[in-house]
């Protein structure tokens, strides 16, 4: 569960760099936290992202790096109910919303910061590296509760802006990985649930009888995002989009399954977060001060681009 979310933990900010991001405890009567959307993320989760990036360009600048802050958009991922949903109405309308998915402006600082790494010599490039992400060898591990390791570097320009931020770095990262992961770990449970994928077996019958052969939503909503991306008539691929889409919610209403889905996710978030329950709150406290060490050090409105 933890081994991907590290990754990005460790290396999203390769993104930051190419640009990425990375992205408390009551008492026993506490009522378990809600679940938080893996798919996209809350203001304050984005505020912090975009302060940690503009600490970690300060940083990078005072080492002689050309490096510009990313701004991520608004929404990183699809909307859920844009890819497992039965609005019909809307699927008529606007299919899985790929024409109109918001750019926002992170992709074009990372592909600035991309290009400017790649124009680096091979010395350069290794600098940059060292000096982003620290030094290989003094790695920081933390234990995660299911018993694996994740890493973290221990100096580094983006390890330094989340010590700014944050404070402790190993209790950051285990706590933060609980929280953006515990609800990826309830959808994991609820695909899995039987009751589920025999509701996605109807849907995929509902779909061949249109004519459509896909083996969930997911599928059919990443092949039409491929079609699109590499689609040279825009319009054309709208068109099939929509009619996809459309059927996709058909189906989906047909058969009972973003109701079924709903019902089994909720049970199983609420499993999570109450599994989860010491990790989640004490990352939300120290998201509450993170977010008031930025407030203090950077421009509000930088924060609220």
């Amino acid at each position: 569960m933890w081994k991907l979310r590290a990754e990005i933990a460790g290396l999203a900010c390769a993104a930051g760099a190419a640009g990425l991001m990375i992205t408390a405890c009551g008492g026993e009567t506490d009522p378990p936290p809600k679940g938080d959307s893996q798919s996209g993320m809350t203001l304050e989760r984005r505020q912090l992202i975009i302060a940690e990036n503009e600490l970690t360009s300060i940083c990078m600048r005072k080492h002689g790096f050309k490096h510009v802050t990313v701004i991520p958009p608004a929404r990183e991922a699809p909307d859920p109910a844009a890819v497992e949903g039965d609005d019909i109405v809307s699927r008529k309308a606007n299919g899985y919303g790929l024409s109109s998915r918001e750019q926002g402006n992170g992709m074009d600082g990372a592909g600035v910061n991309g290009r400017y790494l790649d124009s680096l010599s091979k010395t350069e490039q290794a600098r940059w590296q060292r000096t982003y992400f620290g030094d290989d060898a003094k790695k920081i591990n933390v234990t995660m509760p299911d018993g694996s390791t994740v890493s973290t570097g221990s100096d580094g320009c983006l390890t330094d802006a989340r010590r700014t931020l944050y404070g402790d770095t190993s209790k950051y990262l285990r706590v933060y990985m609980v929280a953006v992961n515990y609800t990826g770990e309830a959808y994991r449970l609820t695909t899995g649930d039987p009751a589920y994928t025999a509701a996605v077996a109807r849907w995929k019958q509902c779909m061949a009888g249109r004519g459509y052969h896909f083996e969930s939503p997911k599928a059919a909503y990443a092949a039409m995002d491929e079609a699109y991306e590499k689609a040279d008539d825009k319009a054309k691929a709208r068109r099939q989009e929509i009619g996809v889409a459309t059927a996709d919610a058909e189906c989906n209403r047909q058969v009972g399954l973003s109701k079924l889905q709903h019902e089994i996710q909720q049970r199983n978030e609420e499993a999570m977060a109450k599994k989860y329950q010491a990790d989640i709150l004490a990352y939300r406290e120290l998201e509450k001060t993170a977010l008031a060490r930025a407030k203090k050090l950077l421009n509000p409105k930088l924060l609220s681009s």
